[in-house]
C-alpha cells in the first residue's frame, strides 16, 4: 500500500485469509490510513486473527468496517479484545450476531463506546 494512503476500501472483494496476512503487514507499516472497509471480503479466522494483532499496534485507524465476513469464535474473540484496548478506533462495525461494534458518541469529545 502507497504510505500515503488514508483509505482503503475492498468491500466486496475476495480478500480471504491470504490478502488479510498481507492487508495485516500494511496496517503495520501505513503511517497515514485512517478508513478501512473490509464488508463481505471472504475472510476467515486466520485472516481476521491476523488484523486484530495488526490494530493492536495501529494508533492512526479510527474507521474499520467489517461485516459480512466468515469468521468464527476464534477471530470475534480476538477482535473483541482489540477493540476493549483500541484508543484509535472511533468507528468499527461488525456482524450484528457477534455483538461487537465502536461508535462514536455524540457529546463532543466524548470517548468511544464499546457495544458488547
Amino acid at each position: 500500500l502507497s504510505s500515503s494512503l488514508r483509505i482503503l476500501q475492498l468491500t466486496r472483494n475476495d480478500v480471504e485469509d491470504k490478502g488479510a496476512h498481507a492487508l495485516a503487514e500494511a496496517l503495520r507499516a501505513n503511517p497515514k490510513l485512517t478508513q478501512i472497509g473490509l464488508n463481505y471480503t471472504e475472510i476467515g479466522d486466520l485472516g481476521t486473527i491476523s488484523l486484530a494483532n495488526a490494530l493492536r499496534t495501529n494508533s492512526i485507524l479510527n474507521i474499520f468496517r467489517y461485516c459480512g465476513n466468515k469468521f468464527g469464535d476464534l477471530g470475534a474473540n480476538a477482535m473483541r479484545e482489540v477493540l476493549k484496548s483500541s484508543t484509535s478506533l472511533k468507528d468499527a462495525q461488525f456482524d450484528p450476531k457477534w455483538k461487537l461494534a465502536i461508535t462514536q458518541k455524540e457529546e463532543k469529545n466524548s470517548a468511544p463506546v464499546l457495544l458488547a
